[in-house]
């Protein structure tokens, strides 16, 4: 584009002027027999916090010294907190049919809906979209794709962090940015994504779809929406040893033999002549092309 494309022109764009993101706190990872013990949903207008939702829940039977540890709600916290049945029919209120946003989405959808299944309600339709996933896609440079790692990442404070409120706020701010990242992206490679994703179960579909569409309206395969403002750290798969013992110098029989390099690290190594016999077939290979300039 000729012009910059600010972030509520783009959310606009994505059809996410309006989005919720929300998050649940339970006593375990079991979506149909665990029960929820703090719910938050924030919702974002034009990229910009503008309601919130939060309940600490009584789940009527008692929180582990694990899940306290892990989210510092405890069984006295909760103990006069409302029921699931109290606030069910507010919160999903509060939800209305705003697209829904989670990191692994996949789990907290799975709550919702049993949520809803318990209490004979009607779940509603919503788009859903998932950080997860996306983090994976976009900043597949970074080691670790959780929750506190992407929020230092992206310089988000991690205090209170597994608490629903907390999560839920980094989440959607987590979010923003990563459609900031998905627009620095042209056609071709959005429709390769599509092409590839068409039929699955995996999350944030109509995200490229949208995208792919003002894409195609504009007309341009190589052109993305915006510019990235981030580097990527990209690893170099190659390594070099400036000591006495090169690599170029090792056999494979030296590696996999009997007597070789594995057996002194590995406590649970086997001599499997065989192994040694195709490493060394593979080795010999390797040194063949190299002599003749294919590798």
């Amino acid at each position: 584009m000729n012009n910059p494309l600010d972030r509520k022109a783009l959310l606009k764009i994505l059809n996410l002027s309006r989005f919720t993101a929300f998050d649940f706190e339970t006593t375990g990872l079991d979506p149909y027999n665990d029960r929820i013990i703090e719910i938050a949903a924030i919702r974002f207008d034009d990229g910009k916090i503008s309601d919130r939702y939060v309940e600490l829940i009584n789940p009527e039977r008692p929180i582990s010294r694990m899940i306290t540890e892990i989210t510092g709600i405890s069984n006295k916290m909760v103990q006069n907190a409302p029921t699931e049945e109290t606030i069910i029919d507010d919160f999903l209120h509060f939800l209305g049919g705003d697209p829904l946003v989670a990191h692994n989405i996949h789990f907290d959808e799975q709550l919702l809906t049993q949520l809803c299944s318990r209490l004979g309600r009607d779940e509603g339709e919503h788009l859903k979209y998932d950080t997860l996933q996306l983090s994976r896609s976009l900043f597949f440079d970074q080691p670790v794709f959780n929750l506190g790692a992407l929020s230092e990442y992206f310089g988000l404070s991690t205090k209170g962090a597994h608490r629903a409120e907390k999560d839920t706020e980094n989440t959607g701010l987590i979010f923003l940015e990563m459609l900031d990242e998905l627009a620095t992206y042209p056609l071709e490679m959005i429709s390769k994504v599509i092409a590839l994703i068409k039929g699955s179960e995996i999350p944030n579909q109509q995200l490229y779809v949208d995208l792919g569409n003002e894409l195609t309206r504009q007309g341009d395969l190589k052109s993305a929406l915006v510019q990235s403002k981030n580097r990527h750290d990209f690893k170099w798969n190659t390594y070099r040893c400036d000591g006495s013992r090169d690599i170029n110098q090792i056999t494979a029989e030296d590696v996999f033999g009997p007597t070789g390099l594995l057996k002194n690290v590995h406590p649970n190594f086997e001599s499997r002549p065989n192994q040694a016999k195709y490493a060394s077939l593979a080795e010999e290979t390797l040194t063949q092309e190299k002599s003749v300039g294919v590798v």
